[in-house]
């Protein structure tokens, strides 16, 4: 007689369970991809794989008073995927579906009772057509239907895709109440599902969970939700760097929050050994998406320049909230020091449009907005210079290096009322600012140490052929301001390098090089 294991002796102290038995009675070795638990807790988690001919055991039970078990496993083959769902209720008939791929079916057996016996027989071949059996294509409405849920909430799935088991260690509400409490446990490889609900009057709801990894009281991830009655709904986490977490929030008045915990592939980081600086105008402005998903655009931008290596990254007219969201979201572990946010916003919620991350540590950052000229294209942004002082002594001890970033008026519109003398009165003024920026800021910073000072000025100049008969003393102080005090790049083995290509380039559009800095 087959002994009965343990954990289903355990079952019988719960108020719900469902014991399941998955029969392969295929050629197919079946590998699982995710098992997630909406309510409850696994009594024992699903085998990682099923064998040909083979017969397994597994089970989940309710993991509170007046609360029921609901799961879910999928497991896939060379023939497509296999899905397993079960729901024992508190309240309420058991339910049981499944789905194969088309060559397969899938026979179900379920014994109503508040500890049930479930059974999934994978056969070869079309469904049956008895009645007493269902289709293993059921697309019925299964477990709970979140969508009925009323008022401000969130409903938050945690995938575990790490070989680690988690456990909860904290857990806090705000303003509303539990519509399933976050399990105990997570399972390597497992997913949970759990929400929570505002309760009274002219209430939002916020929330966070804590999960120490393998009962270890110093890693852990947290993850926090909010959403107010009015504003905007968010989401964070906190985890150690060893770990990657996606995030996809679907907002809506009970919103829809995944996190996904993936563990990082552990590459022995390369010493620093140089500086390398990217400048890029990203054009991100959100009357420019024409119905393009710019967050996309700035994942693919932020994934290619982790891939090139560069340390220090240089954005202009990174206009989009949602966009700049992302890039902080993608470089953040790359890049611990960040700028953003830059300067005032105007009406339509944009503001510089500047942004510097960088590997080096900040020991200054600055802002200051060009003055403000009503009639030209520009004057609906806040544009000006951002300027950071980046510690790079791990490389070169006792060297300071100044990074600034600009980006200053665009060409003038053929049909604008700005004229070309306008344009370049307003381009001498700002590279006017632009010097007195520079010029204040080291001085205020290194007025002592301007030998060991290296200065890069990068960014939009918008500098074209019609204005480029540029003459007066304050560009000339300029371009004598960055060749003084980026003299010293040299001595850094800095080298300024330039394709003919690029040259070229500028040649054909009457772009003087005095105005390209390149590093």
């Amino acid at each position: 007689m087959t002994e009965i294991p343990e954990w289903k002796k355990n079952q019988s102290h719960a108020m719900r369970a469902a014991f399941i038995t998955v029969f392969n009675n295929t050629s197919q070795t079946l590998e699982k991809v995710e098992a997630q638990i909406e309510q409850g807790k696994w009594s024992c988690v699903p085998p990682d794989k099923i064998p040909p001919k083979a017969t397994v055991y597994f089970g989940s039970q309710s993991a509170g008073f007046m609360q029921g078990t609901t799961g879910r496993v999928n497991y896939k083959s060379p023939e497509g995927t296999f899905t397993f769902n079960w729901s024992v209720p508190f309240f309420g008939h058991n339910q049981v579906s499944s789905r194969a791929p088309g060559n397969f079916n899938i026979v179900e057996s379920n014994v109503t009772e508040n500890h049930t016996s479930l059974s999934f027989r994978i056969e070869e071949g079309s469904p049956p057509k008895s009645a007493n059996e269902s289709s293993s294509n059921n697309k019925k409405t299964f477990g709970f239907d979140w969508s009925k849920l009323q008022g401000h909430g969130s409903v938050i799935t945690i995938s575990n895709k790490t070989i680690h088991t988690l456990k909860r260690k904290r857990l806090s509400l705000e303003g509303g109440s539990w519509v399933m409490q976050p399990p105990e446990t997570i399972h390597p490889q497992s997913a949970c599902v759990f929400a929570s609900l505002a309760t009274g009057f002219m209430q939002g709801v916020s929330g966070d969970v804590q999960y120490s990894i393998d009962d270890s009281t110093t890693s852990c991830f947290e993850f926090f939700w909010n959403n107010p009655l009015i504003g905007e709904q968010s989401c964070s986490f906190k985890s150690s760097s060893t770990f990657r977490i996606d995030i996809h929030h679907k907002k809506s008045k009970v919103d829809q929050i995944s996190f996904k915990i993936f563990e990082k592939e552990e590459k022995p980081k390369e010493q620093v050994k140089t500086v390398q600086l990217v400048s890029l105008n990203c054009n991100m402005a959100p009357a420019q998406s024409q119905g393009k998903d710019l967050t996309y655009r700035a994942n693919a931008i932020s994934e290619l320049l982790i891939q090139r290596g560069y340390n220090i990254v240089c954005l202009q007219e990174l206009f989009s909230a949602e966009s700049r969201k992302e890039f902080i979201k993608m470089l953040e572990n790359e890049f611990p020091y960040i700028i953003s946010n830059v300067g005032a916003r105007s009406q339509e919620g944009m503001d510089s449009g500047l942004f510097l991350a960088s590997q080096f540590p900040i020991e200054w950052k600055g802002f200051r907005e060009f003055p403000n000229y009503a009639d030209i294209p520009d004057s609906a942004v806040h544009k000006g210079v951002l300027g950071a002082k980046i510690d790079v002594s791990t490389i070169y001890p006792g060297k300071s290096l100044y990074v600034f970033v600009v980006n200053m008026e665009e060409n003038i519109d053929p049909n604008s009322v700005v004229d070309s003398q306008t344009k370049k009165t307003l381009a001498e003024d700002q590279f006017q600012f632009i010097s007195n920026f520079i010029s204040t800021s080291v001085l205020f910073q290194d007025s002592n140490n301007l030998s060991n000072v290296s200065i890069l000025l990068c960014g939009g100049l918008n500098v074209t052929g019609e204005i480029a008969d540029l003459n007066s003393e304050e560009i000339s102080e300029l371009k004598q301001k960055i060749q003084d005090l980026a003299s010293n790049i040299n001595s850094l083995q800095f080298k300024i390098t330039t394709g003919d290509q690029l040259v070229e380039h500028f040649n054909a559009r009457l772009i003087p090089l005095s105005y390209i800095c390149l590093l």
